[in-house]
């Protein structure tokens, strides 16, 4: 194990990185130190089960323990909200690739079909030409239907969603952390199962959670602990801001969980096509080689028939149209 920190990058959104630096402070000789003591401030607190400081003063105790309930729940909701918010703005980013991919290959997939029913008439043509100088030919089978795309393509959630991540960027931070501490978070990840579920953002939950401590000790440390007004304040103050972020976090995880359900239903609509494009140009394939067989039998026939082989052709013609003419005529005259 390195004896000095490590470098760490940590993708997040910029206004996370920005509140970090703000409560890191400049007493650190780098940013990346500052960085770093706060994802080691998360990693030891989760693994002690990451609760607050409790405030101690002369105010009435039960002011203070409610006080206390109201910063452990902000706390909670406030590291949530910033995880929250950075993997639904990564998985958007996600979905919109996801639908681009989709759509270029579902015009890909309209483009060689329409290919394929063309070669399919000209391969027709040439049977009934063969056919019309007294060659027997192989009909196509009927009825046979090429894979068509469904009526639902992917959509962008509009509605509620339309201002969601207002203003937001996605940034790379570099932490010094310390390797021990980086080892406690991996492990904290594993054991938990945030390793398993969300890959490499894991590592933000403890971040996120060592940001919303550092800045609720650093609220805490510039409250008077000692006046009954201020301590009740204080906790209203709370309330209010874990009721805002309770909201759009609930917001969040619905998007969330929308957003990791349809992407997954397009990754699979995507495989499908790329599959199902392989087997039609395959398809389209033997039909080029089928035609050219044709052309080249049909070329060989008429020099073999010589000036017979253009009377026989005008007759196959005359008699293909007497025969609509009559099943016509039996349709509407029977």
């Amino acid at each position: 194990m390195p004896d000095g920190p490590v470098r760490v990058r940590l993708g997040m959104l910029s206004e996370t990185l920005e509140q970090a630096l703000d409560v890191a402070g400049d007493v650190w000789p780098t940013s990346g130190m500052g960085l770093g003591a706060i994802f080691e401030r998360g990693a030891v607190s989760l693994t002690a089960d990451g609760e607050l400081r409790p405030i101690r003063g002369q105010a009435a105790a039960e002011l203070l323990g409610a006080l206390d309930d109201a910063r452990e729940e902000l706390l909670a909701a406030e590291a949530q909200y910033a995880f929250h918010r950075y993997v639904v703005f990564v998985l958007t980013r996600e979905a919109d690739e996801l639908e681009t991919t989709w759509l270029t290959l579902a015009d890909q997939h309209l483009r060689i079909r329409a290919e394929i029913v063309a070669a399919r008439r000209e391969e027709e043509r040439l049977k009934r030409a063969l056919a019309a100088l007294g060659l027997r030919t192989t009909p196509l089978p009927e009825h046979e239907e090429l894979p068509s795309l469904g009526p639902d393509r992917p959509r962008k959630s509009r509605g509620m969603y339309a201002n969601l991540l207002d203003g937001a960027a996605a940034v790379v931070a570099e932490l010094d952390v310390l390797p021990e501490r980086l080892a406690e978070a991996d492990h904290l990840a594993e054991e938990r199962g945030w390793a398993t579920e969300w890959g490499e953002h894991a590592r933000l939950i403890v971040f996120a959670h060592g940001l919303a401590l550092a800045e609720g000790e650093r609220e805490a440390d510039a409250l008077d602990p000692d006046n009954d007004a201020t301590v009740r304040e204080a906790r209203q103050q709370a309330r209010e801001r874990f009721m805002g972020l309770e909201g759009r976090s609930a917001t969040l995880r619905f998007r969330l969980f929308d957003l990791r359900h349809n992407n997954r239903i397009v990754g699979w609509r995507i495989t499908a096509l790329r599959i199902e494009e392989r087997g039609m140009r395959n398809r389209l394939e033997l039909f080029e080689q089928d035609r050219a067989r044709l052309e080249q039998t049909l070329a060989a026939r008429r020099a073999e028939l010589g000036p017979a082989a253009e009377a026989l052709s005008s007759a196959g013609d005359t008699d293909k149209e007497s025969s609509w003419r009559t099943r016509l005529s039996r349709l509407f005259w029977s």
